[in-house]
């Protein structure tokens, strides 16, 4: 199926992840009591001071503890005390290392942890924390000997990214829900730049109820990673739901990435791409409005004998009908902009719910498809959908509903059982057939012309247009008549279907008796009683557009069961004829399968109202030449 790309003017919410580094907080050096106390055995002391950085929303720094290794080994532990100012001072031996960690208490003991297992200390999931990374500060400094004159500072560095949302540019912007995906489940505390093997990732989620604007921050915190790591938002826009997608290459500790939710005004082309992230610039993430809006099978509820080609969009439908649910996916809620073949047999009504799932954002509509009428033919509906920040439509779904296995459309009258239409040719579908929606006579009424059928010379299948002239006229398809006219190379009638005989015509319409006027009532051949209506539909044929045709037929109903089975009077042409004029209008012949007895000359029937039109017709049995033109009604074998 091709699908033509577009570019369409629009208003879409667009996102925008601004990260910067966190600026280190300013070294501090003031002179007082050490909270440290002195070490015994004589070892050289050096003073250092700590600062470090209070996580959002909270008031103070989280439990800090200090690691000092000598040789290799841990030599002490110890907590530490900061003051209002976030800063704290130890005295450490001289010649040793420093590890400082805050926000996470790791199991060692003194004597006996070495230092090479502890640089490899990693943090994960925390029970505190289920829905985020822990937030964790750590440092290490290197001690050297007495020699080193002054106090030593070392500056906490997180541990984690944060991750915040900012959606205070535009009040019609609210945030129902934030999702991050594929974080990293474990950090290391100290080895920055390396990262643990074991691949484990997890998943974040805040929802916001009720929906909320403005800016969040602090919303997750997120282990480093080289690897993607993709933040999905699900807002509403001025009450539409949108789904907006972003994928950061990789995670820094010690960064602020910010989501900023803008409405960007502009006009885009209908395929995104999101451009890489690099140091000190920006990623823009959209609705991904480049993957089409396609059909959830999750989400749809189909009837037995409706089937879905999901990847191309294709709804088919039996003939029976069907009621059901479409769901449609997409990075927003969809629209229907309109409808293409779109009958009264089809009802499409949108249902105000929309949901999302890992799939987009779905919407539904409700489908009601009507049964098939017999002798109605398969036919095709285009549901053109949109989304509702687009200004035209760029994608659609194809109903396809099956022809009426009754496929030609047949009445039971005079003990045989009859076309609905004259004939045009073997092929079914050369044949007329009601519209969907409609019914036989609507067809007679709306479509006079294409009712009418054909013409044939008896015994042979070549297919004349009754509105246009031909010279020569005789046997343009090059056959000989077939007699008696029976065989499939020559008949003029679908598979299954052959000419009426004489007797089957008479006893449709009987000759009266004393006279050869078509009465208003009579009883056919089999004894049904039969009312007779002369229709005149009013206006000229639109296949001739000849002042002195008229769209006129016979309408015969039987009385008991209310079928009908209606004749137009669609005229004939003489031998040889090649004029364009059949005179529509003015009377109704009809060829039978058998020749007369005279040579050169086949039986036909006739109900014949004159150029006068009189209010009954004359009903005859009439020889015509062969190469005659007349229609058919073909009955089922």
């Amino acid at each position: 199926m091709t699908r033509v790309k577009s570019i369409f003017p629009f208003a879409i919410l667009t996102m925008m992840l601004l990260f910067e580094s966190c600026t280190r907080m300013e070294e501090v050096s003031e002179n007082g009591k050490h909270d440290s106390p002195p070490y015994a055995g004589g070892l050289k002391q050096q003073t250092v001071t700590v600062n470090g950085f209070v996580p959002v929303n909270q008031e103070q720094i989280p439990a800090t503890t200090a690691y000092i290794f000598r040789d290799g080994v841990l030599y002490k532990e110890l907590q530490v005390n900061f003051d209002r100012t976030n800063t704290a001072r130890l005295s450490v031996p001289s010649l040793s290392r420093l590890y400082l960690l805050s926000g996470y208490a790791a199991t060692v003991q003194e004597g006996a942890t070495l230092e090479s297992d502890f640089m490899d200390l990693s943090i994960g999931q925390s029970s505190q924390h289920p829905n985020s990374a822990p937030y964790f500060l750590s440092s290490h400094l290197e001690i050297g000997d007495a020699s080193q004159t002054g106090n030593l500072k070392v500056g906490l560095k997180r541990g984690v990214a944060r991750i915040d949302i900012d959606a205070s540019s535009d009040a019609k912007t609210l945030i129902e829900r934030v999702v991050v995906e594929n974080a990293p489940a474990t950090g290391y505390a100290f080895k920055e730049g390396s990262y643990p093997q074991d691949g484990t990732s997890c998943m974040y989620s805040k929802d916001f109820s009720p929906a909320t604007g403005g800016r969040q921050e602090g919303l997750f915190y997120v282990y480093p990673t080289p690897h993607p790591v993709r933040i999905t938002i699900d807002a509403t826009y001025d009450g539409v739901p949108v789904r907006l997608y972003l994928k950061l290459p990789g995670v820094d500790r010690n960064t602020i990435y910010t989501a900023k939710v803008l409405n960007a005004g502009a006009t885009l082309e209908s395929t995104f791409e999101i451009l890489p992230w690099l140091d000190g610039s920006s990623v823009d993430g959209n609705p991904d409005l480049s993957k089409r809006i396609r059909l959830s099978a999750a989400q749809c509820t189909l009837p037995a004998g409706v089937t879905v080609d999901y990847d191309n969009g294709i709804v088919n439908v039996p003939e029976s009908g069907a009621n059901m649910t479409l769901a449609f996916v997409a990075a927003s809620a969809v629209q229907m902009s309109s409808v293409e073949g779109q009958t009264p047999d089809v009802v499409i009504r949108p249902l105000p719910d929309n949901i999302r799932t890992d799939e987009g954002v779905v919407s539904f509509f409700e489908v009601e498809v009507a049964p098939q009428g017999k002798g109605s033919l398969a036919y095709n509906v285009m549901m053109h959908m949109k989304s509702p920040l687009l200004t035209q439509s760029y994608d659609y779904v194809e109903m396809r509903v099956e022809k009426s296995k009754n496929q030609i459309e047949t009445v039971r009258m005079a003990g045989a059982e009859w076309m609905a239409f004259n004939t045009w040719g073997r092929e079914l579908e050369d044949q007329t057939y009601p519209s969907a929606g409609y019914d036989v006579e609507h067809m007679y009424r709306e479509n006079w012309s294409a009712c009418a059928g054909g013409f044939y010379q008896w015994g042979r299948l070549y297919t004349y247009i009754p509105w246009k002239g031909y010279n020569p006229s005789n046997n343009l398809g090059g056959q000989a008549q077939d007699i008696p006219w029976e065989h499939d190379t020559h008949m003029p009638c679908p598979e299954g279907y052959r000419l009426p005989t004489v007797k089957e015509l008479e006893s449709l319409i009987p000759i009266p008796a004393g006279t050869d006027r078509l009465p208003d009532n009579y009883t056919n051949g089999v004894g049904e009683p039969i009312e007779v209506t002369l229709v005149d539909n009013g206006k000229i044929p639109s296949a001739t557009n000849n002042p002195n045709h008229v769209e006129r037929y016979i309408k015969l109903t039987n009385q008991n069961t209310g079928e009908y089975l209606i004749l137009p009077l669609a005229g004939s042409k003489g031998d040889k004829v090649t004029h364009n004029n059949p005179e529509f209008g003015l009377r109704m012949v009809l060829w039978s399968d058998s020749e007369s007895p005279t040579g050169g000359y086949a039986w036909s029937h006739k109900v014949d109202y004159g150029k006068t039109i009189n209010t009954s017709g004359a009903v005859r049995k009439e020889q015509l030449q062969k190469e005659a033109f007349a229609p058919v009604r073909c009955v089922k074998k």
